[in-house]
């Protein structure tokens, strides 16, 4: 009987049904099969996707220019947004710098605060499509920043965490007759509305620090590349961190260098792009990763298998621009590359390039992935019971719990007589 029901094909479903729902009705789809899962990482379904959701997707692309930061928005779709223009960051009080994106596109910018310091910065998420903003409680701000990352948790109601790794004092210390860099860690959470302070700091290996380029969050798992190739690994629920193996053959002396290496995410996993050659590019997709949780140890204490996805040849556009390099995946089949004043979006099926003007000035530009719609979430603080609604409830379970212990004693003094 299965046999004579009728068959959906999957073409049908996935880009003229699923390509009408909504980005949480797609993640759910992406589980069913490994099939639906690519098919919504091609540039064809994200395009379809777009355009019928009146969903944006593209770069916030920020750089300094003197001592204010500035920042505009590069759409990675082919369709006419009308919108575009209202993606600004200019509804924000005062001057902001970008610091965290989340696809679900949301940002955190740090800016003046004019009731303190100027050293002083204030915390703010928002949320450009909607012109939302909020701002939260600040760290401990005297230490210096390593890194940042912000990881959304939750849709309805919108919840999110961010994480902050900074500089403790003194940075170095001594554990088990070894040297260690120490980093503080703390965590902001929506929920709570309240920053967390890890009671243990981080060690890492004296000489090992991390590089300069932005952490990855992908699957609760936030991701960072160190000075001597390894990749750090810090779990969101867990609170815990460990080193683990890049591929073998990037650990090779000669093969790579760390500079030219950089995280990312591919089909919803963490993927590593190495420019091994000036024109050769290979994408490593990590396939498994097993947590041991042993956060002392200075060595490999995590497991982990990579599969080379990509090895491609940009030599079309880097002979145009020595300078150019790849920096992001759009989708399965196209490419972002920064060259010296545009950006190029280059597609790896049919090496067909589009380049797109940057009309931003200034030195090293920095790229903030997003995919923005215009549904309004809420930003501000969860609301409490205030502290007189408290203590009125304290006070009631109290009386009812004295009434009914006062019947039990009236009901046991009627039994015995």
């Amino acid at each position: 009987m299965d046999s004579l029901r009728p068959h959906l094909p999957n073409d049908v479903f996935l880009f003229e049904i699923l390509t009408r729902t909504s980005r949480e009705t797609v993640a759910r789809c992406k589980l069913v099969s490994k099939l639906w899962n690519e098919a919504t990482y091609e540039d064809r379904f994200s395009q379809l996707f777009h355009q019928r959701t009146k969903t944006v997707s593209g770069f916030y692309v920020q750089s300094l220019n003197h001592s204010n930061y500035s920042s505009a928005f590069i759409s990675t779709d082919n369709n006419n947004i009308e919108n575009l223009d209202n993606l600004s960051l200019s509804f924000l009080p005062g001057l902001y710098k970008i610091e965290v994106s989340t696809k679900q596109g949301l940002l955190l910018c740090l800016g003046k605060n004019p009731k303190r310091s100027a050293r002083i910065p204030r915390y703010i998420v928002c949320k450009p499509t909607t012109q939302e903003w909020q701002q939260i409680p600040n760290p401990k701000t005297r230490y210096f920043t390593r890194k940042t990352t912000m990881v959304v948790l939750g849709s309805n109601p919108i919840r999110y965490k961010i994480v902050r790794f900074s500089d403790p004092k003194p940075a170095c210390v001594f554990h088990k007759s070894k040297l260690y860099t120490s980093l503080r860690c703390e965590i902001f959470d929506s929920e709570t509305w309240a920053w967390k302070y890890l009671p243990e700091n981080i060690k890492l290996p004296y000489g090992e620090f991390w590089d300069f380029k932005p952490m990855v969050s992908t699957s609760g798992l936030v991701y960072s590349l160190t000075t001597e190739k390894r990749l750090f690994v810090f779990d969101l629920e867990k609170e815990s961190w460990e080193l683990c193996s890049l591929p073998h053959p990037l650990c090779e002396v000669g093969y790579c260098k760390v500079q030219n290496m950089q995280l990312l995410e591919y089909e919803g996993k963490l993927a590593l792009l190495c420019m091994v050659t000036e024109e050769c590019m290979e994408l490593w997709v990590i396939m498994n990763h097993n947590n041991n949780n042993n956060n002392n140890n200075n060595n490999n204490s995590g497991q982990t298998s990579w599969s080379l996805r990509r090895r491609e040849n940009l030599q079309s556009v880097i002979r145009k621009d020595p300078y150019a390099s790849p920096v992001a995946f759009c989708n399965n089949d196209v490419a972002m590359i920064k060259s010296t004043e545009n950006i190029i979006f280059y597609n790896l099926q049919n090496s067909v390039s589009n380049e797109v003007e940057c009309h931003i000035f200034g030195g090293q530009k920095e790229f903030f992935r997003v995919e923005l719609d215009w549904e309004p979430v809420k930003l501000t603080r969860p609301q409490r019971r205030s502290s007189r609604s408290r203590l009125v409830i304290k006070l009631l379970l109290g009386l009812i719990v004295m009434i009914l212990s006062l019947v039990g004693i009236w009901m046991a003094s009627n039994l015995a007589n």
